[in-house]
């Protein structure tokens, strides 16, 4: 696995952790889930982008 996914999941972990405290409500969790998801898909794309130029 590349360092740089790893910094991402990291910081999009933290980032995670910080707004659950902020909000209680469940559905709000899944839906942030569901976009940290969606934001490491296009992360591995654009790794993978940049890996192919070099």
């Amino acid at each position: 696995m590349p360092v740089s996914t790893l910094v991402i999941i990291t910081i999009s972990g933290l980032a995670a952790s910080i707004t659950l405290k902020k909000s209680k409500s469940e559905n709000e969790f899944f839906m942030l889930t569901a976009h940290i998801i969606k934001s490491l898909r296009r992360a591995k794309l654009y790794v993978k982008t940049i890996l192919k130029t070099l």
